[in-house]
C-alpha cells in the first residue's frame, strides 16, 4: 500500500505538533481506535502492516471496535526512511473491565483468537491489575 507522504499532517494528527525524532522514529502513547482508524482511512497507516509478529493494524482495530476502552501505542517512522509509516506495538485497557474482558484481552494478546496465523506471535508480556490491562510485542 502506498502511504500518504504528508508526514507533517500525520504527525499533527497523532502528536498535535512535530515530535522529536531519534533515529528516524518518534514514539506515541495511547491513541484511540478512532484516531487509528482515521490514520488508516487517510492512508497514513497500512491496515495490513504489523510490527514483527504482532497483530496487524486491522486486527488491533477489530479488537478495539469490540472493546473501545482500549488504546494503542507505538511509533511513527519519518518519510525519508524506506519503512515510513505507523507501527503499533502496545495495547492498553484502562478503567473498568470484567472477567470476560480480561479473558478476551489475554486471548488476543496470546494469539489464541487466531491460531492459524503463522505470522502471529504471542505478546511478550501481559499485565493485569485492578484498573489496567497491558500487553506489548517486540
Amino acid at each position: 500500500m502506498k502511504l500518504n507522504p504528508r508526514q507533517a499532517v500525520r504527525d499533527n494528527l497523532i502528536f498535535g505538533t512535530r515530535p522529536e525524532y531519534h533515529g528516524g522514529i518518534a514514539y506515541f502513547e495511547d491513541i484511540s481506535g478512532e484516531l487509528l482508524a482515521s490514520l488508516v482511512e487517510r492512508k497514513y497507516a497500512d491496515p495490513e502492516s504489523r510490527y514483527n509478529y504482532s497483530p496487524s493494524i486491522q486486527e488491533f482495530l477489530d479488537f478495539i471496535k469490540q472493546y473501545p476502552a482500549c488504546t494503542v501505542s507505538g511509533f511513527v517512522v519519518e518519510k525519508d526512511r524506506a519503512d515510513y509509516g505507523v507501527v503499533i506495538s502496545t495495547l492498553r485497557w484502562r478503567g473498568e473491565f470484567g472477567k470476560g474482558d480480561i479473558i478476551a484481552f489475554v486471548r488476543f494478546s496470546q494469539g489464541s483468537d487466531n491460531r492459524d496465523d503463522k505470522y502471529r506471535e504471542t505478546a511478550r508480556r501481559v499485565e493485569v491489575s485492578e484498573d489496567e490491562l497491558y500487553t506489548y510485542w517486540l
